[in-house]
Protein backbone atom coordinates (compact mmCIF):
# COMPACT_ATOMS: atom_id res chain seq x y z
CA UNK A 1 0.00 0.00 0.00
CA UNK A 2 1.01 3.93 -1.06
CA UNK A 3 1.65 6.06 2.24
CA UNK A 4 -0.95 8.39 0.80
CA UNK A 5 -3.40 5.47 -0.17
CA UNK A 6 -5.97 5.38 2.33
CA UNK A 7 -6.74 9.24 1.67
CA UNK A 8 -6.26 9.25 -2.20
CA UNK A 9 -9.38 10.15 -4.02
CA UNK A 10 -8.55 8.17 -6.87
CA UNK A 11 -9.00 4.32 -7.22
CA UNK A 12 -5.84 3.77 -7.99
CA UNK A 13 -2.51 5.64 -7.91
CA UNK A 14 0.87 4.97 -7.92
CA UNK A 15 4.34 6.48 -7.53
CA UNK A 16 5.30 9.21 -10.08
CA UNK A 17 8.90 7.13 -10.55
CA UNK A 18 6.50 4.71 -11.84
CA UNK A 19 5.24 6.51 -14.51
CA UNK A 20 8.21 9.20 -15.25
CA UNK A 21 11.05 7.74 -14.02
CA UNK A 22 13.53 10.28 -13.79
CA UNK A 23 11.13 12.98 -14.65
CA UNK A 24 11.49 15.58 -11.80
CA UNK A 25 9.82 18.41 -13.84
CA UNK A 26 6.84 16.62 -13.28
CA UNK A 27 5.11 18.91 -9.96
CA UNK A 28 2.52 16.49 -9.55
CA UNK A 29 1.43 14.65 -6.19
CA UNK A 30 0.82 11.31 -7.68
CA UNK A 31 0.26 9.84 -11.19
CA UNK A 32 -2.16 7.39 -12.72
CA UNK A 33 -0.82 4.15 -14.22
CA UNK A 34 -2.45 2.74 -17.18
CA UNK A 35 -4.40 0.09 -15.60
CA UNK A 36 -5.80 2.48 -13.74
CA UNK A 37 -7.32 4.73 -16.74
CA UNK A 38 -8.23 1.81 -19.07
CA UNK A 39 -8.23 -2.04 -17.27
CA UNK A 40 -7.24 -4.47 -19.36
CA UNK A 41 -6.05 -1.81 -22.01
CA UNK A 42 -2.35 -2.77 -22.67
CA UNK A 43 -2.21 -0.95 -25.52
CA UNK A 44 -2.33 2.28 -24.07
CA UNK A 45 0.67 4.33 -22.80
CA UNK A 46 -1.04 6.37 -20.02
CA UNK A 47 2.25 8.46 -18.99
CA UNK A 48 0.24 11.79 -18.07
CA UNK A 49 0.76 13.05 -14.42
CA UNK A 50 -2.59 14.07 -12.78
CA UNK A 51 -2.07 15.71 -9.46
CA UNK A 52 -4.41 13.65 -6.32
CA UNK A 53 -5.71 17.62 -6.01
CA UNK A 54 -7.10 18.07 -9.40
CA UNK A 55 -8.41 14.21 -9.59
CA UNK A 56 -11.29 14.96 -7.57
CA UNK A 57 -11.17 17.39 -4.85
CA UNK A 58 -14.16 16.38 -3.02
CA UNK A 59 -16.11 17.34 -5.76
CA UNK A 60 -18.25 14.18 -6.94
CA UNK A 61 -20.11 16.66 -9.05
CA UNK A 62 -17.28 16.63 -11.79
CA UNK A 63 -17.73 13.07 -13.78
CA UNK A 64 -14.28 12.77 -14.89
CA UNK A 65 -11.74 9.97 -14.38
CA UNK A 66 -8.60 12.04 -14.35
CA UNK A 67 -7.80 15.69 -14.95
CA UNK A 68 -4.57 16.46 -16.36
CA UNK A 69 -2.26 19.70 -16.19
CA UNK A 70 -0.81 21.72 -19.00
CA UNK A 71 2.45 20.64 -18.77
CA UNK A 72 1.32 16.74 -19.79
CA UNK A 73 -1.21 17.69 -22.31
CA UNK A 74 0.48 20.27 -24.56
CA UNK A 75 3.53 21.11 -22.98
CA UNK A 76 4.68 24.88 -24.42
CA UNK A 77 0.83 25.79 -25.52
CA UNK A 78 -0.23 28.43 -22.97
CA UNK A 79 -3.58 28.87 -23.85
CA UNK A 80 -4.76 25.59 -22.16
CA UNK A 81 -5.41 26.44 -18.52
CA UNK A 82 -4.07 23.84 -16.68
CA UNK A 83 -6.28 21.63 -14.40
CA UNK A 84 -8.85 21.48 -16.57
CA UNK A 85 -11.15 18.39 -16.45
CA UNK A 86 -11.08 15.77 -18.82
CA UNK A 87 -13.13 12.64 -18.97
CA UNK A 88 -11.78 9.40 -20.81
CA UNK A 89 -14.45 9.24 -23.22
CA UNK A 90 -12.91 12.92 -24.28
CA UNK A 91 -9.48 11.82 -24.37
CA UNK A 92 -10.20 8.25 -25.75
CA UNK A 93 -12.22 8.45 -28.39
CA UNK A 94 -11.62 4.67 -29.65
CA UNK A 95 -8.08 4.98 -30.60
CA UNK A 96 -6.13 2.43 -28.73
CA UNK A 97 -2.10 4.51 -29.27
CA UNK A 98 -4.22 7.42 -26.69
CA UNK A 99 -3.46 10.29 -28.01
CA UNK A 100 -4.05 12.91 -25.67
CA UNK A 101 -3.18 15.68 -27.39
CA UNK A 102 -6.62 18.44 -26.55
CA UNK A 103 -7.80 20.19 -23.56
CA UNK A 104 -11.49 19.77 -22.45
CA UNK A 105 -13.28 22.65 -20.34
CA UNK A 106 -13.90 21.99 -16.85
CA UNK A 107 -17.48 23.68 -17.95
CA UNK A 108 -18.08 21.25 -20.33
CA UNK A 109 -17.74 18.60 -18.06
CA UNK A 110 -19.67 20.08 -14.99
CA UNK A 111 -23.11 19.88 -16.31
Amino acid sequence: MLPWESSCPVDHCVSESSVLPGDSSCPVDHCVSESSVLPGDSSCPVDHCVSESSVLPGDSSCPIDRCVSESSVLPGDSSCPVDHCVSESSVLTGDSSCPVDRCVSANNNKN
